[in-house]
């Protein structure tokens, strides 16, 4: 599987934001899901960090919240404003609009 990050760091105001699509293999149709990963300022490569995974992908991050009605939840700018040993990666995983299908698939 090919996995292509395209940098969003534009949609943030600080640290660096990446977002990629996978394929839903398990489910039959093998929808796609966008991912986006987020990385705070004083990532290095080297440090450990917790990684926070957030479900409603589409909000965490200003690119499409503001569209969607929901407003961005501005996750970057909120644990940047952290103590450094407190910030974390955060993996935001889109969600679809009609989740019932998806949370209650038929056999």
């Amino acid at each position: 599987m090919d996995i292509v990050f395209a940098e969003r760091s534009e949609l943030v105001d600080c640290g660096k934001l990446y977002t990629f699509e996978i394929a839903m293999k398990p489910i039959p149709d093998e929808r796609k899901r966008t991912i986006r990963v987020w990385l705070p300022d004083i990532y290095d490569g080297v440090r450990r960090f917790p990684v926070l995974y957030m479900h409603d992908g589409q909000y965490v991050f200003p690119e499409n919240g503001p569209m969607q009605g929901m407003g961005s939840w501005q996750f970057a700018r909120k644990i940047s404003e952290l103590e450094p040993e407190l910030q974390c990666i955060v993996v935001a995983i889109d969600m679809e609009r009609l989740r019932l299908p998806e949370a209650l698939p038929l056999a």
